[in-house]
């Protein structure tokens, strides 16, 4: 049987929570300053935080007369940071089926150096105009769950054999989904409020730390996991 692992990218795949894109560090913008200009425009324009993210970088392409194309926006992308081991992991587990599932720009995932290994990328997708932008698909926190299903159901995957693994509450509907259907919902990182709530809610099945290196216990859960699914 077909073991499926879907991921969450920032934060879970990477060390950061927010997106690390080249653009924002080369027009000055540190998490801090992204997230001010982002609230900023959330409490303006009356948008969500996903829709105001997409506005920011747009408005920072502006300000800074940056041409705007999906190059711009993916740049470094290839040479983006991840987490420990994270490439040797998706190297040595090339029999699992790896999805990701990301409220981020999907065109950038799919530049990175794990778009290799995925069978599949869902994020947000959008179309940029010289004096706009437009959102063709926004991915947020519920419709993650939308994109499990729709891979439940293009690939024919049955859920006690489907594994989401996420770094927080922006991973809530994920996991509590994906656990309430009999499949299993995997925390990774600190043991902080975030996955104190996450447990409470009764919606978690295995908690590890951010780190997919061989003999981490991440690492040796889906070596068990492929043993089961072998027999």
């Amino acid at each position: 049987m077909d073991l499926v692992v879907i991921y969450d990218f920032d934060g879970t795949l990477t060390p950061y929570s927010l997106p690390q894109y080249k653009i924002l560090k080369k027009c000055g913008y540190d998490d801090n300053k992204i997230m001010s200009l982002i609230q900023s425009i959330m409490e303006h324009k009356n948008m969500g935080l996903y829709e105001a993210f997409c506005d920011a970088i747009y408005t920072i392409m502006v300000e800074n007369n940056i041409e705007r194309t999906v190059e711009a926006v993916c740049e470094g992308a290839e040479q983006i940071e991840f987490n420990l081991g994270v490439i040797s992991y998706f190297k040595k587990f090339k029999s699992v089926n790896h999805f990701v599932v990301t409220s981020g720009y999907e065109e950038y995932v799919r530049r990175t150096a794990i778009a290799p290994y995925l069978k599949e990328i869902y994020g947000t997708k959008i179309s940029l105009f010289e004096e706009d932008f437009q959102l063709d698909y926004l991915m947020t926190d519920e419709k993650k769950v939308e994109a499990i299903e729709k891979i439940s159901k293009d690939f024919g995957y049955d859920f006690k054999n489907m594994i989401y693994i996420g770094d927080g509450l922006t991973d809530k509907y994920a996991f509590e989904y994906i656990h309430n259907h009999g499949g299993t919902a995997i925390y990774i990182g600190e043991r902080n409020d975030e996955a104190g709530k996450l447990i409470e809610l009764g919606i978690i099945d295995e908690c590890f730390d951010r780190n997919f290196e061989a003999g981490s216990g991440l690492a040796q859960y889906m070596e068990s996991r492929l043993e089961e699914n072998e027999k």
